[in-house]
């Protein structure tokens, strides 16, 4: 099996949801250390329920985003 970039590759990082979990998660992550107002009110949790989900919408279909076409 060889591992390829599919084509659109910079379209895919852009709207996938699986990606903007992960943009989302270390978006919270550098706000809770960076911003000492957000670590008073951001749960601990929150950015890691946010990755969990990552793989969850990885596999929800997202019309349009289909690598194999």
């Amino acid at each position: 099996m060889k591992l390829t970039l599919v084509e659109n590759w910079r379209g895919v990082l852009l709207r996938a949801a699986s990606m903007w979990c992960v943009y989302i998660a270390t978006a919270l992550e550098i706000a809770s250390s960076a911003i000492p107002y957000a670590a008073d009110h951001l749960p601990w949790w929150l950015p890691v329920a946010v990755l969990i989900a990552a793989p969850v919408a990885r596999i929800i279909s997202q019309g349009g985003i289909d690598a194999d076409q």
